[in-house]
């Protein structure tokens, strides 16, 4: 996958005709679809293209633990495909508000959607290391401190860097800040609610509520936010997002972990209340 990103990389730099049919252009994704998968393997940029392959490189060493070959490939393709859709319906919407032709035109493309995506996979994965195995974490996911600190992070550092690339590297459209924001989006909506598991479907842990994937300081503003669009986005989507088989493994998840707190926190016994009764004297019969 490196190596492709690579060939893709010097292809759209030194033959830049193709530039056109490969980039996402919102004014003509209708006639070439296909540029909703291509638009996330050519990027004009050595830097993205390079943290590109090094993320590659570290997500596959870790998620291999866990994910099958297929499962891996068909992650990588609806975050690829669904940030790449979700930042098309971005810029027509905002062609409708402003009437600008920049809007439809823009050539957007880069590999940032899927960092954006590896990054909230990792960040999973952490999450799993964290949590006992009784509110569904895992036993075996184990990394070195700092591993642990870049996963715990993964999604900021994602986010971060694609707008250190956008304000570095070029002054045109904001594809690889859109990219990158859609793939985490589309890769926790994915992971949360739609990934088959032996238990169901998605992962309704507290711990990988979308704005646990941030730090601490930022979760406020993001959960305020955060609701206000999954309403507007579930009332728009008729039933399909989220579907109603992970809205049920998530209430059940809910009570088994409310369960699981209420049993860790009963201090007291049976068998204590049984020999406090035994002490206390009998009541008197008028």
């Amino acid at each position: 996958a490196a190596a492709a990103l690579c060939l893709c990389h010097l292809l759209v730099r030194f033959i830049p005709d193709i530039q056109p049919l490969v980039l996402l252009t919102p004014g003509d994704v209708l006639t070439k679809p296909w540029q909703l998968g291509t638009a996330n393997l050519f990027d004009t940029s050595m830097l993205s293209v390079l943290s590109t392959c090094a993320m590659l490189i570290i997500s596959s060493a870790k998620l291999r633990e866990r994910w099958s070959a297929r499962e891996a490939l068909r992650y990588f393709l609806i975050v690829a495909i669904g940030q790449a859709f979700a930042s098309w319906c971005v810029m027509v919407v905002l062609y409708v508000l402003f009437r600008e032709g920049h809007f439809l035109f823009a050539r957007l493309g880069g590999c940032t959607g899927i960092v954006g995506g590896l990054a909230v996979a990792l960040k999973q994965l952490q999450t799993l290391a964290e949590s006992p195995p009784l509110l569904g974490g895992e036993v075996g996911v184990a990394a070195s401190p700092a591993t642990q600190l870049l996963m715990k992070h993964a999604p900021l550092l994602a986010l971060g860097w694609s707008a250190l690339l956008l304000a570095f590297t070029h002054a045109g459209p904001p594809d690889e800040l859109l990219f990158s924001l859609h793939g985490v989006l589309v890769g926790w909506g994915y992971l949360r609610y739609y990934q088959p598991t032996e238990h169901g479907m998605g992962d309704s842990r507290e711990a990988f509520e979308f704005a646990a994937l941030f730090p601490p300081s930022l979760r406020p503003p993001i959960q305020v936010v955060g609701g206000a669009c999954f309403g507007v986005v579930s009332n728009c989507c008729c039933g399909l997002f989220p579907p109603a088989s992970a809205l049920t493994h998530e209430a059940l998840g809910k009570g088994a972990r409310d369960g699981a707190h209420a049993g860790a926190h009963s201090t007291l016994p049976s068998t204590f209340h049984a020999a406090l009764h035994s002490t206390m004297p009998p009541t008197g019969v008028a």
